[in-house]
């Protein structure tokens, strides 16, 4: 992105600090030294899109927004900006103006693997898997270590109601990242609409190994537990569940759903 002028030496600094905080996830530290360095050049492309980042991290959509409205209006021709957008849009649950911002980005960037990515996600909250399955083919295509967009495309399949071809995008995706433990637990759900509970038994239980404070494994084991009859230990694991994380009820009502499965990368 070009900038209107030369930074001064004070600007430099502030936006040097508030990088530093923004690598340490002290977002609200970041913010402050961004806005110093905003009110020096008030036309810095680059800052408004890193705040935007910043409040975004912090679930401030409203000043997020507004940062990358402002961003995408100093330089409406950066794909990459409306990308950012996009992606506030998808997580704010906000598919139809995602969409419109992803087909932007992908007008001005048709060889960005994220953009398309991005478009995916967007097709996924709006339930259209068809075209949320041709946009992670897309990015895959793009770039072929882009674990999520295998993931994504397997959440697809399996909402069209085919786990056999969801498992082998999980597999791929696992392959590509092993700590991601989101892909666990879809190719554990795959494993269960399958009816192959040991199988999904022995990813839970293995996933639990690994991340003991993963309140959705727990959920979801306690489902299995049930498909294998043994009450008690669903019991067990519900409560423990429900104490790591009291907002994971919508697992046991059997309410997975799209907006679930691509909220969190794992």
């Amino acid at each position: 992105m070009k900038k209107s002028k030369e930074p001064t030496k004070a600007e430099r600094e502030y936006v040097q600090e508030a990088i530093e905080h923004f690598q340490n996830e002290q977002y609200e530290d970041a913010i402050d030294m961004f806005s110093r360095a905003l009110e020096i050049d008030p036309s810095s492309e680059a800052i408004y899109g890193i705040r935007g980042e910043s409040y975004l991290n912090l679930g401030d959509f409203d000043h997020a927004l507004a940062d990358f409205d402002e961003l995408i209006r100093l330089n409406p021709e950066d794909g990459f900006s409306y990308g950012m957008r996009g992606m506030l849009y998808v997580e704010a649950h906000r598919p139809e103006e995602a969409v419109e911002d992803f087909l932007k980005a992908v007008a001005l960037e048709p060889d960005s693997s994220e953009s398309h990515y991005g478009l995916g996600l967007a097709h996924v909250l709006l339930e259209e898997y068809d075209l949320s399955i041709e946009d992670f083919t897309r990015a895959i295509q793009l770039d072929g270590r882009n674990d999520l967009a295998f993931m994504k495309r397997g959440v697809s399949y399996m909402f069209k109601g085919d786990p056999e071809r969801a498992l082998k995008d999980y597999d791929k995706a696992l392959r590509l990242n092993l700590g991601n433990s989101q892909i666990r637990i879809c190719r554990a759900i795959a494993f269960r609409m399958l009816g192959r509970t040991e199988d999904a038994m022995r990813e839970l239980s293995g996933l639990i190994g690994l991340y003991p404070e993963l309140a959705i494994a727990y959920a979801y084991r306690s489902l299995v537990h049930r498909d294998m009859g043994d009450e008690a230990a669903a019991e067990e694991d519900t409560r423990t569940a429900l104490d790591l994380d009291p907002d994971i009820g919508w697992v046991f009502l059997g309410e997975t759903s799209a907006k679930n499965l691509i909220s969190s990368n794992g």
